[in-house]
């Protein structure tokens, strides 16, 4: 029993190096993507990046929401009426309450145990968090872009006036 929980440890000291490198490589995407792609394109980029990030954490809370509505059996939770279908669409369908939690998007499918509802709560202040901060860092970039474009358009305004003056 020492051993394998040794074992587990080791291997959760694996993931998180592998969460560490899937962060490097964000950032060598970034200064790659603005060293050779356009501005908008880049801004583009960056925008459907934040969007996986999202994604990424949904699927982890889908996972667990699906953990959750089988503490009571299949049949007595929020996946009762999902219990003749495939594992494929209650996962679909958990992932869609994820992002309905996450956005101001309506679902309807709702927590029915004590369990899930504690579970729901948790995940709605994530929620909170999650879609304020992607809305601010979307906000920030297009601002950012659009502060680059005013700023070529004045350069490009003082050069045809300098040019016209000569």
């Amino acid at each position: 029993l020492g051993k394998l929980w040794r074992f587990a440890r080791v291997m959760k000291s694996l993931r998180m190096l592998r969460l560490v490198r899937a962060r490097k490589f964000v950032a060598v995407f970034d200064s790659l993507a603005d060293a050779t792609l356009s501005k908008p394109l880049a801004t583009g980029m960056t925008i459907l990046r934040l969007l996986g990030e999202v994604a990424f954490a949904a699927h982890f809370i889908a996972c667990a929401w699906c953990a959750v509505g089988r503490i009571h059996g299949i049949d007595a939770g929020w996946s009762r009426p999902f219990v003749d279908t495939s594992p494929g669409l209650q996962y679909l369908v958990a992932f869609h309450w994820t992002i309905a939690q996450f956005t101001p998007a309506p679902t309807n499918v709702h927590a029915v145990t004590f369990e899930e509802r504690l579970f729901s709560t948790v995940v709605l202040f994530i929620g909170i968090i999650v879609f304020s901060s992607l809305i601010g860092r979307v906000t920030a970039l297009l601002t950012k872009r659009n502060q680059e474009v005013a700023e070529h358009m004045r350069e490009s305004e003082r050069l045809r006036s300098l040019c016209s003056d000569r």
